[in-house]
């Protein structure tokens, strides 16, 4: 049996999910993309675990409650659309999350907890954002501009949560448990 893949992200406020469920629906007349992010789906990646063996859960559930105790809550702004993969057919477009101190912090934490409990730590440069879709759709068409949109939505930041994925169902991800900052558990 496939051990079930989970990941560790900041969820967004019902108003910037609405805010971007909007944006997602404008940018999708001009962008082709073959999945388009359920708005309830739509986060901050603090890492990736992969596949994750059942006993594993709950020792990176203490480890979380743990790095949650010790971080404040802060706030961020959303800005800017990007790209990953080819620059005109690229596999996901994205808002971008203000890389603050406070979140870089987090980050970083979850990243060594994790990977004190085994998990392989990513290496790559970290860039905060929301996937809004993935998968050029069309080998015909290109993308010549990031169309312009709004941004500058601010959101704050309260807690993280552990995410369960389930690839074939929409919304995707199940919360598993939910981490406020700054709170004894």
């Amino acid at each position: 049996m496939a051990e079930t893949h989970y990941f560790i992200g900041i969820s967004l406020s019902v108003p910037a999910q609405q805010t971007l469920a909007q944006l997602q629906n404008n940018l999708s007349q001009d962008v082709s993309y073959k999945q388009w992010t359920n708005p309830k789906d739509l986060h901050i990646t603090l890492t990736f675990l992969g596949g994750v063996k059942p006993g594993k859960v709950e020792e990176i559930q203490q480890r979380m409650r743990k790095v949650a105790r010790s971080h404040s809550p802060f706030p961020i702004l959303l800005k800017g659309i990007g790209t990953f993969g080819k620059e005109n057919q690229p596999r996901v477009l994205w808002v971008g999350a203000e890389k603050t101190n406070s979140l870089t912090a987090l980050h970083r934490e979850v990243q060594d907890q994790c990977a004190e409990a085994g998990f392989k730590k990513d290496n790559r440069s970290y860039t905060p954002h929301i996937t809004l879709a993935k998968k050029w759709n069309n080998p015909q068409k290109f993308l010549s501009s990031i169309p312009e949109a709004m941004i500058g939505e601010e959101e704050f930041v309260h807690s993280f949560s552990l995410f369960r994925i389930h690839p074939d169902q929409q919304p995707k991800y199940e919360r598993v448990e939910h981490f406020k900052l700054g709170e004894e558990a």
